[in-house]
C-alpha cells in the first residue's frame, strides 16, 4: 500500500531500530529477574541466551521486538553478564522459530499480548475516530502506540501502523465523497463550480434563479476568502454582501451539508486547504473531492 510520510526518515529509523541506551539506562533495562535468568539457563546455545536477554531488555524499554537488530555494545554487555566469549555469539544463526518462541516467553512475562488481527481491528476503530477529527497523522501514530501500551499489546512495525492510518484516512475520504455523489444535485454542482469561474459573464444561468445568479456573480472564491476589518461603510457593506452570499449558499446546500455531517475539525481542515490554494489548484481536483472542499469552505466562512 502506498503510504504518506508520517514520520521523517530519522524518526522512522529510530522507531524501527532498537533503543540506544546510555550507561544508566543499560543498567536499568539489563537488570534481569531471577526467573528470567533461570529460563535462559535452559537454552542450549550462547547465541540463543544472549539474543533472548537483549530482546527482553529492548521489549522492557520499547514494548517492541527487533529481529536480529542488536547494538554491539548491548551484545558485549550481555556476553560479559553471561560470562561467555563474544566469539561464541553468531547473530545470523538466531533462527526465526527460536525468535518466535522467545517472543512468547517475553510477552507472557510482561503480561502483554501479541499484535494480532484483533489488535489490528482495535487500532482501526481508534484511528478512524481520530481521522474523523482531523488529527494529524503523526499524532495519530503516537496516540495509537500509547493505546497499545495501555492495552498491553506489543507495538508492531512502523509499516503496519502507517498503513492502518493511511487506510482509514482514505476510507473516510471515500465515505465523504460517496455521500456527496449521492446527495449533491446538478444544480448544487453548478452552484459550487460557479465559484471558480474566472468570468461571471460565462456562467450558465439556466438552472439558477435571477436572485441567486446576481449573488453568484459577486461570489468569486477569492472574494470570500478574506473579510475586511475596516469600519468604512463601503467595506462593511461588502462584508454584509459576502455574508448574504454565504448564507444563500449554505441554504442551497443544506441537505448535503447535513448528509456529510463534517466535524468542526474536518470543516476547518478542508476549508483551510481551499483558503491556502489558488483557484486552479482547487479546480483541478476530482469533482466530488472539489465539492467536498468547497462545501467545507462555505460552512467555515459562514
Amino acid at each position: 500500500m502506498a503510504r504518506m510520510k508520517i514520520l521523517n526518515s530519522l524518526e522512522e529509523e529510530a522507531f524501527e531500530n532498537p533503543p540506544s541506551f546510555n550507561s544508566v539506562e543499560r543498567k536499568k533495562f539489563f537488570d534481569f529477574p531471577a526467573t528470567i535468568l533461570d529460563v535462559v539457563a535452559t537454552f542450549k546455545t550462547p547465541t540463543n541466551k544472549a539474543c533472548f536477554l537483549i530482546m527482553f531488555a529492548y521489549f522492557k524499554a520499547r514494548k517492541k521486538f527487533f529481529f536480529r537488530k542488536f547494538n554491539s555494545i548491548d551484545v558485549s554487555w550481555v556476553v560479559e553478564k553471561l560470562k561467555i566469549a563474544i566469539t561464541q555469539i553468531d547473530i545470523d544463526s538466531y533462527a526465526r522459530e527460536t525468535y518466535s518462541r522467545h517472543q512468547t516467553i517475553i510477552l507472557e512475562f510482561f503480561g502483554f499480548k501479541e499484535f494480532d488481527q484483533q489488535s489490528e481491528d482495535l487500532i482501526r476503530s481508534y484511528i478512524s475516530l481520530m481521522v474523523k477529527s482531523q488529527i494529524k497523522p503523526k499524532q495519530i501514530l503516537l496516540e495509537t502506540v500509547s493505546l497499545l501500551t495501555r492495552e498491553k499489546i506489543e507495538i508492531p512495525s512502523y509499516n503496519q501502523l502507517a498503513n492502518a492510518i493511511v487506510e482509514q484516512i482514505n476510507f473516510h475520504k471515500q465515505e465523504l465523497i460517496n455521500l456527496i455523489e449521492v446527495h449533491l444535485t446538478d444544480d448544487n454542482r453548478q452552484l459550487l463550480d460557479s465559484l471558480l469561474d474566472k468570468d461571471s459573464s460565462g456562467t450558465n444561468a439556466s438552472a439558477i434563479n435571477p436572485q441567486r445568479q446576481f449573488q453568484i456573480q459577486r461570489a468569486k472564491l477569492t472574494m470570500l476568502k478574506k473579510f475586511s476589518h475596516s469600519t468604512k461603510p463601503s467595506k462593511i457593506k461588502a462584508n454584509i454582501a459576502d455574508l448574504q452570499i454565504l448564507q444563500t449558499l449554505c441554504k442551497e446546500l443544506k441537505s448535503v451539508i447535513y448528509a456529510i455531517n463534517l466535524s468542526v475539525e474536518s470543516i476547518r481542515y478542508y476549508a483551510n486547504i481551499v483558503i491556502k490554494s489558488e483557484i486552479f489548484q482547487v479546480s483541478r481536483r476530482t469533482d466530488e473531492d472539489r465539492y467536498l472542499h468547497l462545501i467545507a469552505f462555505i460552512v467555515h466562512q459562514f
